[in-house]
């Protein structure tokens, strides 16, 4: 049974070393307001256009209308 308590000890500092060397890096999300200007990524949005290729990878730039929730906003 020693056993399993050292692995899952090796276990849990592996994974908080992982969470520290992960955070370092991780950057903040930038804070909107209504009436910012923004662009919109066009992944999942289809427009007229003949060629996916050729077609434009932004749209805007939008005005935000509503904060819908701290990460959703009405444009």
């Amino acid at each position: 049974m020693d056993i399993h308590k050292e692995l899952k000890e090796e276990i849990d500092r592996a994974h908080e070393q992982y969470k520290y060397y992960a955070y370092q890096y991780r950057v903040r999300n930038p804070s909107y307001h209504i009436g910012d200007k923004v662009w919109l990524v066009k992944n999942n949005l289809q427009t007229s256009r003949p060629c996916v290729k050729l077609d434009h990878q932004r749209l805007g730039p939008f005005t935000i209308l509503a904060e819908i929730n701290p990460i959703t906003f009405k444009l």
